[in-house]
């Protein structure tokens, strides 16, 4: 999954590589302050004259004053550059994966259905772009964090190594890929009330439709509440070991503190160090946290990608036949068609061994009861559908041997259901 989602950084690695070196200059900027504020711990501890001590003050201000207009800097960059390389990446992810619907036959619709396809390109692709965003910011700045924190001051890079300090894990998280099917059938049932409202309405069955959205809405809201009851043990956990180390880390140099003789350590020391044991175990927890939302983006990225491997049925042949619009005689022929939607059931054809012709400038009336095929015999030659067996014929020619644009150029379609697209009443019009 995340080697077919990586081509679409492509010509953003730049991108990425100035966020994380504006977050690393944030990093060492947040890391340096603590040393700084060690060095007016020191200048009082050694008792020197209250002018010099004003001094520094004043100099070591200005330092932290430089060292967060630089670290702004450095955070404005990353959230700037995270934001665009978020954007694009979803921008040309939408893009294929519309492109690629557009594409399919109606048997690969039929395989996803309209709610669950709707959802992966609204739901899914931002849970993606989130992810990408907060992978740039939080999981860059996590270990820049761990990893200067061990060579900016040496004093506290030794005592970091002689203190125990939290670790971060991962909860896998395996409600993910069922609650976005629960959000598939809410959209489902959503758009079908959308849709048929005034059939609803006619035939009094709001009482039902509500029922059924109640019913789809709760299976979902029982999956998230058992999802979020996996997330919400991370943060307490993470608070308790925080809590604990920073009690130990106190109590530790405290005693080491009374015993400055023998260990050399100084109470400045001891605060510089519990701020980067802070700063550190709050970006752990971030990084948790995000860690969290990368395993409901990998069931993201599956759906999708799931959607991108799926091979078109319906394609041009290699090479098409292309009819000019004046020679088109209008022969349709069935030879021995027959034809199902599932092709890897073992279920009846919905038509079999149809076999009929219709001469130029003659009309037929297929006639018969709902659902007996009729739509479907008609689909067969436009090739909206292909048929299971035998062979659909247009002026001799098979329709799967026709350029897939040139075959429905030729067919003129009047639908059963009458569908508006956004726009004026001529715009509609122009459609035909």
């Amino acid at each position: 999954m995340i080697k077919k989602l990586a081509k679409y950084m492509n010509g953003l690695w730049l991108l990425a590589l100035v966020s994380a070196m504006g977050m690393i200059i944030e990093a060492v900027c947040e890391l340096a302050t603590p040393s700084l504020a060690n060095n007016i711990y020191e200048s009082v501890s050694n008792t020197t004259t209250p002018e010099e001590t004003r001094t520094l003050v004043i100099k070591t201000g200005i330092m932290m004053f430089l060292l967060a207009a630089v670290g702004l800097c450095g955070g404005l960059a990353t959230m700037k550059t995270s934001a665009e390389i978020s954007q694009r990446f979803v921008f040309r992810l939408r893009s294929d994966v519309y492109k690629k619907i557009s594409a399919f036959s109606f048997r690969n619709i039929d395989k996803f259905s309209t709610a669950s396809l709707t959802t992966k390109m609204t739901n899914d692709i931002t849970m993606l772009q989130n992810v990408v965003m907060m992978s740039l910011r939080i999981l860059v700045r996590g270990p820049a964090l761990l990893i200067v924190s061990n060579v900016t001051d040496v004093d506290s890079a030794s005592a970091y190594n002689r203190y125990p300090y939290s670790g971060c894990y991962e909860i896998r998280i395996f409600y993910v890929p069922k609650m976005q099917k629960k959000v598939d059938n809410v959209n489902r049932v959503v758009q079908e009330n959308l849709i048929g409202i005034r059939v609803v309405k006619a035939f009094v069955r709001e009482d039902h439709k509500k029922e059924k959205f109640h019913k789809t809405s709760d299976e979902l809201a029982a999956q998230g509440a058992k999802a979020s009851g996996l997330i919400v043990t991370v943060m307490p956990i993470m608070m308790l070991l925080f809590n604990i180390v920073i009690v130990f880390v106190y109590y530790k140099g405290s005693i080491d503190a009374a015993n400055y003789s023998e260990t050399g350590m100084q109470v400045g020391e001891i605060s510089v160090f519990a701020s980067y044991i802070m700063q550190i175990l709050m970006q752990l927890m971030m990084i948790s946290m995000v860690l969290l939302q990368v395993a409901r983006g990998k069931a993201c990225g599956d759906r999708i990608v799931e959607v991108l491997d799926t091979e078109i049925d319906i394609v041009n042949p290699e090479n098409p036949y292309i009819p000019a619009k004046d020679s088109v005689k209008e022969k349709v022929e069935f030879k021995d068609v027959s034809f199902k939607y599932d092709t890897d059931s073992n279920g009846d054809n919905i038509l079999d061994n149809i076999s009929f012709t219709t001469e130029p400038g003659e009309i037929i009336g297929i006639v018969g009861g709902t659902g007996c095929g009729k739509s479907s015999l008609v689909n067969l030659i436009s090739r909206l559908y292909d048929a299971t067996q035998g062979e659909v014929l247009i002026d001799g020619v098979n329709v799967k041997d026709y350029d897939l644009a040139s075959l429905r150029d030729i067919i003129g379609v009047v639908l059963q259901k009458n569908v508006f697209f956004s726009g004026t009443i001529e715009e509609n019009i122009r459609w035909g």
